[in-house]
């Protein structure tokens, strides 16, 4: 593929890992952006080019069809959203920007875009919090708790009729769902777990802590896709465990919080309900759905025609996570 990418959300923490990481090995000048007015000038001291700027989503189609009328647009990348449960946030608030942007998006994408792929970021959150499960498989119904993770599973289905009655093979659309995201710049679950480890407090959840995923594995699934020919609509759930649970903590204690040994404070209520949601060992859960259907490792590298693995980038961004807890 040779066109540009349309990224959304640059000025969040996915989207702006993403936009450097692909910069690193894609160059500055294949991407356009779509910005809120109010970015404006921070985009100028960005110093970004391409940037297209609006004030209501829901109001910019002539926009976004002049973008992609101006321009060869090859991929969308629409990371932009309102991210995690919001207080004050009402349903008809995420419907608008979770559902009915990326729609609209899509639909002006599908129009004008004689070739490409739509890339939506979803989350693997869409399944619910219970059961707990180490892995996502072709028998798990979509169980969203609360108004983002509804959005999400509301927005992948109306994307998913929208590209099925596309004709031109050559349009497709890749939803990626990403477990819990780290990297540079995220104050999320990871930075929190964190700073209860500094406390002596050993954090206990159940799907967060099964699995996560890094910007670097992000942008790794994301470069497949781009180099794919052929479209057609696909799932793929990213996760990269690659490492036991209790290597985990040890690392994150010695080399994030500078300490040998951390003390641990584990209820008993708690070492009771862990044991019965997570496995002692937690394998890699980068997997493919495809029409509704999960597929393993392997099938997933066959469809992209190439080895997709874990980048181990822990280590990467150790020195950013002890900053953040020594502050």
């Amino acid at each position: 593929m040779r066109g540009k990418i349309l990224l959304t959300g640059l000025s969040g923490f996915l989207g702006r890992n993403l936009y450097l990481l692909l910069r690193e090995r894609l160059g500055k000048d294949r991407f356009v952006f779509i910005l809120r007015e109010s970015r404006r000038d921070w985009a100028r001291q960005m110093g970004l080019k391409g940037v297209y700027f609006f004030t209501d989503p829901l109001e910019a189609r002539g926009l976004y069809e002049e973008i992609f009328g101006d321009n060869d647009v090859e991929m969308v990348i629409h990371c932009a959203g309102i991210s995690g449960e919001r207080l004050g946030v009402s349903w008809g608030e995420y419907e608008r920007i979770n559902v009915a942007w990326p729609i609209m998006l899509a639909e002006s994408f599908c129009k004008l875009s004689r070739r490409g792929k739509f890339v939506f970021i979803s989350s693997i959150g869409i399944y619910g919090t219970a059961p707990y499960k180490p892995y996502i498989s072709e028998g798990d119904i979509p169980k969203p708790d609360g108004k983002y993770h509804l959005s999400k599973k509301i927005a992948e289905e109306c994307l998913l009729d929208l590209f099925a009655d596309r004709n031109d093979a050559q349009v497709g659309l890749v939803i990626l769902r990403p477990n819990t995201l780290y990297g540079e710049g995220d104050k999320g679950v990871l930075w929190k777990m964190f700073c209860l480890l500094k406390r002596g407090l050993l954090p206990v959840w159940g799907s967060p802590l099964t699995s996560f995923a890094s910007v670097d594995l992000m942008a790794e699934v994301i470069l497949s896709v781009w180099q794919k020919e052929n479209a057609g609509r696909v799932v793929i759930n990213v996760s990269e465990p690659s490492f036991k649970l209790v290597d985990f903590l040890k690392e994150a204690s010695a080399n994030v919080l500078g300490v040998s040994k951390a003390p641990m404070v584990l209820p008993l209520w708690s070492i009771k309900h862990f044991l019965k949601i997570a496995p002692p060992w937690l394998g890699n859960r980068l997997s493919l759905l495809s029409l509704d259907k999960v597929y393993d490792t392997s099938k997933l590298e066959a469809f992209l025609g190439r080895a997709v693995y874990p980048m181990e980038a822990f280590p990467k961004y150790r020195s950013y996570y002890r900053s953040c807890v020594e502050g």
